[in-house]
Order: C-alpha cells, then structure tokens, then sequence
C-alpha cells in the first residue's frame, strides 16, 4: 500500500494558506454531506456510461465499485475492485455483475451484465497501488455510448490547475452504513506532480498518477465504493475525456488531503491494445433488470481503519442471490419470446421455449453429364469416375419454428448456482443448443438451432436472448 501521508508541515507558503480557511472549517460543528463526499446527485441523462460494478467475494456478500464504458463491451475500473486480498489473484469473473443505464442503482430499468473476462494491467503493484486499472469484457455489450479515454497526445489535458469531475457510488462518509443510492458527482482541481509530492510524499509516482484536491471549497472527495470511477476532463472541442481511475485516498475520505488517481495517458497502448484485441458480443435486447441491495455484513475487501491510505473500494454490497425456481420470460435479439424453466431448487434448468427464424436453403441440385466442358453457370466436376454437373444453388428462404427443449437434471444442471450450457433435440425435428447465466431475477444467454422444412436445412446462428424471474 502507499505510504502514510505526511503531515502537513514544510508546504509551500501558499498553499498552507490555501489551507487555513479549510482546516478552520473542520473545526466548526459538523454540517450535513452528501456523497461522494460533498457531491450532488447526478441529472437525469447524464453520466450514461458510468456502471455500478458489484464482485462477489463469497456466497453473500460483493464488494462495489464504480467503473465507466469505454467500449461497446468493456468496462474500465480499479484493478483492487476485482483481486482477493488475500491471494492477489482476481476473483472468478463469473463473480462480476456490472449495471448500466440507470443512476438509481435500485430503481427498475438499465441492463445487468455478466463478464466475460478480466484483464488486470500486468504493473498493478498493490503494495503501492501503482498502475491500478483493469478492464473488464461483458458478456454482452452495453447500450451506453462509450466514454472517451486519454491517450497519449491527450497528457495535457491533465496539468495542475485544471478543473476536472469525479462521480461515484461512493460513501458519503466514512461512518456510512451504505454506497449511495443515486450516482453523486463534483467538481475538483487537478494538482501539479510537485504538490502531489508534497503533500502525499516522496513515493508519489507522478508518471502513472495524479492527485487533485477540491481546493478552495475543500468539500468533496472520493471515498470507499468510489473506486475505479473516472476522473473526467474536457478536451478543447468539448469532448468529454476519462484522464484517471479512481486508486486510492485518505483513510477518512478527508476533502483537504489529495486523492489519488491512476494517469491513463500512461497506460493508453495497453488500453488500446486490449480494447481492439477483444471483439464485442452481440447486444442482448433490453430488459428490466433487478435492483442490487446493499449488504448488511461486510466483505473482505475493506482495507484496515488504522490504515493511512486507503484504496477507494471494499465497500460492501449483496452478492447476486442465488438462482431462483420458477419461469424466466423475455425475448431474443429476433424480437421473438424465449421461456427458461428453472427446478429442481434451483439447481437446474428444466424446460427452454423459444421462437426462432432461421433462413433455409435446399441442396444443391446434381445431375447426370457427359464430360464435355462445362460453362460459368455449371462446371464439370469428377466424382466417382462419372461427370456431374453442379447447378447454381437456390434461393434461401426463412422458416419459422418453436421448440421446446426439456433437459434431464444433469444436462441441465447450474453450474457455479449460475451457468448452463446444453445441447439436446426439441419436438418438430428442431436441434437446439442453448447456453446462459443467470444474475439474479434475470438469464442472459444465446440460443442457437437447426432443422428441415421440405426438404431444405435451417439454421438460426447464435440468437442473443434476456429473459428475468
């Protein structure tokens, strides 16, 4: 972990004078605060991109951070919001539930995705919190718009004196039972590296972080939960840039001691590298999704209070219960119903009912020829000593088909509570493969499926599908 702050001794003149109107705030009578710390809820159609990120850490209990959408189906966050404590490992990425679409983390609505994988930077030192960024590829593309990332020739944007925006769903102080309810952003000031170093100490590393403080108000800061949020910047066309992740910060979230932030600039190639390497799944269709409610315990990835520094995640959160029996209704990427029946406790998926459309082409026609030469519209190919002629295939049409796939208890078992995957025959002559995860009240997952109508071989491809409880 970092080293403890230094105290506040040997600054500069100027900037314990910055400090003197905050430092006899604190000792007036305390006023009410609103997160992040000091922060105001976000409006209605801002912020579209930012996700309350939630990874499970045992059966029960989650810890949350915040994260933004970066790509299509890549999320960006703190790289200690997703490894164990213990081990320094990342937790399993099935463990991971991102929700986007919605600044009321409770509120109905948004999409509830699932990850894919987990790319941590392979610099994080967590010792000292250094290159403390990961990303994270959905299952499933985001409907938000991406938000734009710094790259290299955007090192600029982020000098001292800038003003700059954090948003989280941060607590709004230390004492807080619970994350923010609502998306609560503010305003602060970016630091120059010789203040970053004065006031955090001689282990600050300017090159892959920046520090800012909320100066001269001194009234917001990020706290637990705010981690792997964005530090946000203008460019001059307007455009809004993530300059930094939210790392890590005083232990009591204080608003006149700096907060810490990884620099993206540095790390824009392993960014860009990684974005372009991982394609983007198709998006599922929209669909309502279930709240995420706050735990009452706590989890494992709160650092110690007697810690100096601290990271800006390990607030807790619920796990995603564990599947529930019962009837999920929703609808494929064609627009068309999908039903998962769940039994055996919910422990298995029993029964899958689907509409698909799928596009049909009968066989090539073949006939009998003699080997004279053959012209652009059939060439002469030898098979068997014999010469056939290879007619122009016809035209595809569509067939509409519903299947009713019913699984035994071991085909259809969950694995990890949460995942299944089975391919079985349905009635109609339909082949069906059908493969999901479940989050919650709701299963996101893919379907895919072959049959014949008159003669001709129908196929579907892989057809997205969102259904909940």
């Amino acid at each position: 972990m970092p080293r403890p702050f230094r105290p506040l001794v040997g600054l500069a003149p100027a900037l314990l004078l910055l400090l003197l109107p905050a430092l006899a705030a604190a000792a007036a009578p305390p006023r009410q605060q609103h997160a992040i710390v000091g922060g105001t809820p976000a409006a209605d159609g801002t912020f579209g991109p930012l996700a309350f990120v939630t990874s499970q850490t045992s059966a029960t209990t989650a810890i949350a951070c915040t994260g933004t959408v970066i790509a299509p189906a890549i999320v960006l966050t703190a790289a200690h919001c997703l490894l164990d404590a213990a081990t320094g490992a990342p937790r399993p990425a099935g463990g991971v539930v991102v929700t986007v679409g919605r600044l009321d983390r409770r509120a109905p609505g948004g999409q509830l995705l699932t990850a894919a994988r987990l790319l941590v930077h392979p610099a994080y030192d967590p010792r000292e919190l250094r290159a403390d960024l990961a990303l994270i590829v959905l299952s499933s593309a985001a409907a938000a718009s991406p938000l734009a990332v710094a790259g290299a020739d955007d090192a600029g944007l982020a000098v001292g004196g800038a003003t700059a925006t954090i948003a989280g769903w941060g607590l709004s102080a230390p004492s807080a039972a619970t994350a923010a309810q609502r998306l609560l952003t503010a305003t602060t000031t970016i630091l120059d590296a010789g203040a970053c170093r004065r006031l955090l100490g001689a282990g600050f590393d300017p090159v892959g972080t920046l520090c800012v403080v909320d100066a001269p108000a001194f009234a917001a800061a990020t706290c637990r939960g705010d981690s792997g949020g964005p530090l946000i910047v203008l460019r001059p066309d307007g455009t809004p840039v993530v300059v930094g992740v939210t790392s890590w910060g005083s232990q009591d979230c204080d608003p006149r001691v700096p907060q810490a932030f990884t620099r993206l600039s540095t790390y824009a190639g392993w960014i860009a590298s990684q974005v372009a390497s991982s394609p983007t799944p198709p998006e599922p269709p929209p669909a309502p999704v279930a709240a995420v409610p706050t735990a009452e315990t706590r989890g494992d990835g709160g650092p110690p209070a007697a810690r100096a520094v601290a990271p800006r995640g390990g607030e807790p959160a619920a796990a995603h219960p564990r599947t529930r029996a019962g009837w999920y209704r929703g609808r494929t990427a064609q627009r068309r119903a999908v039903a998962v029946d769940v039994a055996a406790g919910g422990r298995a998926v029993a029964t899958v009912r689907v509409t698909l459309a799928g596009r049909c082409a009968a066989p090539r026609a073949r006939s009998a020829s003699s080997r004279a030469s053959g012209s652009a519209a059939g060439r002469t190919v030898a098979a068997r000593g014999a010469a056939v002629r290879r007619t122009a295939a016809p035209p595809s049409r569509r067939s509409l088909r519903t299947a009713v796939l019913r699984l035994p208890a071991r085909a259809g078992r969950l694995t990890d509570g949460s995942r299944f995957a089975a391919p079985g025959d349905a009635a109609r002559g339909v082949r069906l493969r059908v493969a999901g995860r479940f989050a919650g009240d709701v299963v996101h997952g893919s379907v895919r499926a072959t049959w014949r109508d008159r003669a001709a071989r129908c196929a579907t491809g892989p057809v997205a599908f969102s259904a909940r409880r």
